[in-house]
């Protein structure tokens, strides 16, 4: 789903929506590296899971780089 998301419209790797999956990628990655620490890790990744899908839209849709909420031209 990803790369459709970013194959439609590169503007979903500059939202919150695409920040979190790549840290969510980036923690998994940390995990290979770092075992000892794996239930942290992954405790990290199901609340960051369970903030940004259950978050408003202007949260989820919001750029830090454009300081504002972006949407995909139509």
């Amino acid at each position: 789903m990803m790369v459709l998301a970013i194959w439609n419209h590169g503007i979903w790797l500059f939202q919150m929506r695409g920040l979190a999956v790549l840290l969510k990628l980036g923690l998994l990655a940390v995990l290979l590296l770092l075992p000892a620490f794996a239930p942290t890790i992954f405790l990290l990744i199901i609340v960051l899971s369970g903030v940004f899908s259950h978050a408003p839209a202007y949260v989820r849709y919001y750029s830090p780089w454009h300081r504002r909420v972006v949407h995909a031209p139509e």
